[in-house]
């Protein structure tokens, strides 16, 4: 038990020191990279343009939210937290941490964060996340309280890892329904065995354009008879070898709720979040053993790119291969013959979500 707890404090300094590097504070940099994560799939608004990046309004606005939500994950760095006005440790043990603290100003509730490792390829577990129509397939469907994803689906594509999805939920008595509709971005950092993942709710739909947002709104339906709920945060997921992964998450969520204390939201979400993420871990690691859904989205552009990007050299060519028509079962063989490898060649491990609006949550009933 001792060396288990020994590596989750070392992937968390890995983590820490990877998010401390120049590239990742430095504005100029991050903008670079932003820059090289839009050349390498132009939205497809601007298909027919040469340079699609020209929109340096939106450049800029997407560079600060990458920065934002760094500078957040920086905050959680370290094992000394429980002071006053900063992150307070929830619930900790050998797989995963979970903390909270004060929510953007404005508003009434916690931002929580859960981090830990998972038994699966970065690809695999950001999939989980991204993949918004295999929502359904793990997400907790609880019949007492009531609660289940009624409809979960991609609204609009504007780039390899970046588009915008529609979930909706039932749950329990007296709440109505409720829906969230969320901007995903995929930023990557290779150099670092890093995968960036920034989440944000589209507000004010009828002000969003390509000038302002890099998107339109088209295919974004107006909120009837459903209450629409606000979402700010992120993850970041970082190569710790083929089939581990460690990730940080961090969110804020308003249920936009009138009559329920933002104290009691607060108690019941931190008491949420350790289940959520052992509910993730298991997951993950099931479909690195081999899920038909998974699989077949897994061979989605992003996720070769990622592949490929983290595991370079001739023996990822033939994963990009063999992920595009072959059998899964070649897939998982070379899996297992890259992680004996790694194990061979180090006796240590590889080393190698958005900007925090400040707008104030409003409750509705």
């Amino acid at each position: 038990m001792e060396r288990k707890k020994q590596s989750m404090s070392d992937f968390r300094e890995r983590l820490d020191k990877t998010l401390a590097c120049d590239d990742l504070v430095n504005e100029e940099s991050i903008k670079k990279l932003v820059l090289k994560q839009f050349s390498l799939s132009p939205a497809k608004h601007s298909a027919e343009k040469s340079h699609e990046n020209d929109n340096e309004y939106v450049i800029e606005r997407r560079s600060k939210q990458v920065k934002n939500f760094l500078d957040l994950e920086r905050s959680a760095s370290g094992d000394h937290h429980n002071k006053p006005g900063g992150w307070k440790v929830k619930e900790e043990n050998d797989e995963y941490r979970v903390m909270y603290r004060e929510g953007p100003k404005g508003t009434p509730f916690h931002t929580l964060l859960v981090e830990g490792y998972a038994d699966a390829p970065v690809e695999v577990c950001i999939c989980a996340g991204w993949e918004t129509a295999l929502y359904k397939k793990w997400w907790p469907q609880i019949t007492i309280p009531t609660f289940r994803i009624t409809e979960a689906k991609s609204l609009q594509k504007i780039r390899i890892g970046e588009h915008i999805s529609l979930t909706r939920m039932k749950v329990t008595w007296p709440l109505s329904a409720r829906e969230v509709i969320v901007h995903y971005m995929e930023i990557e950092y290779f150099e670092g065995d890093l995968v960036i993942g920034l989440l944000n709710t589209v507000s004010d739909i009828d002000k969003v354009t390509n000038e302002t947002h890099g998107f339109s709104n088209e295919g974004i339906p107006e909120a009837k008879d459903i209450v629409r709920m606000d979402l700010i945060g992120g993850t970041v997921m970082m190569k710790l070898s083929r089939n581990k992964t460690y990730f940080r998450t961090i969110a804020t969520l308003d249920l936009k709720l009138d009559f329920a204390p933002a104290w009691l939201i607060n108690f019941i979400a931190r008491q949420l979040m350790g289940s959520t993420c052992e509910l993730y871990q298991k997951t993950v690691a099931s479909v690195a053993k081999g899920d038909p859904d998974f699989e077949e989205a897994l061979k989605g552009p992003l996720y070769v790119r990622i592949r490929e990007g983290l595991y370079s050299g001739e023996h990822l060519k033939n994963i990009s291969e063999i992920i595009k028509g072959e059998s899964t079962l070649a897939v998982s063989a070379l899996h297992e013959i890259e992680e004996q490898k790694i194990e061979l060649e180090s006796t240590e491990i590889e080393v190698g979500a958005l900007e925090p609006v400040q707008s104030g949550f409003k409750g509705r009933g």
